[in-house]
């Protein structure tokens, strides 16, 4: 059995269930399904986090309760970087703040703040695989966006 300590528009346990996640990290996740758009700006899991972090629970306690234990839950196939597959992962500037510098999906960068200013009324990423409309940057058989994990779980690019 898994605690799920949700956090949505509606229903919100996380202040109760905290304590929970230090107490049984195996047994706990992060949930926030019902969450209005217009929350979401200010913030999904990664805020669950970043609170969690702030009350004292480990950040590795915290991002097994956000990421790794859902995976393991539902056999969803994907999403613990193991040999061989397709990364899919964010890379953050601190594992305090979790401020998105660059989100990889499928192997593919789809969001670098490096380059990508984003704004109130940003458009979606379109088409397969994470494209936008009119531009695949693999057409140019320039691969050095794409990743993989190789076997000694360091991030190669293509």
């Amino acid at each position: 059995m898994k605690v799920i300590v949700r956090e949505g528009s509606a229903a919100r346990n996380f202040d109760a269930l905290a304590p929970i996640i230090s107490e049984a990290p195996d047994m706990t996740m992060l949930c926030s399904d019902d969450n209005h758009p217009d929350d979401l700006v200010k913030g999904h899991v990664d805020a669950m986090v970043r609170r969690g972090i702030a009350l004292g629970i480990s950040v590795w306690d915290m991002l097994k309760a956000a990421a790794v234990n859902p995976v393991l839950h539902y056999r969803t196939g994907s999403g613990l970087m193991k040999p061989g597959d397709r990364a899919t992962f964010i890379a953050v500037d601190n594992l305090t703040n979790f401020n998105v510098r660059q989100t990889i999906m499928d192997g593919l960068v789809v969001y670098d703040a490096a380059v990508t200013e984003v704004r109130g009324n940003a458009q979606p990423l379109r088409g397969p695989p994470y494209q936008r409309a009119g531009h695949c940057p693999a057409s140019n058989r320039d691969r050095s966006h794409h990743f993989r994990v190789c076997k000694s779980q360091c991030h190669h690019r293509l």
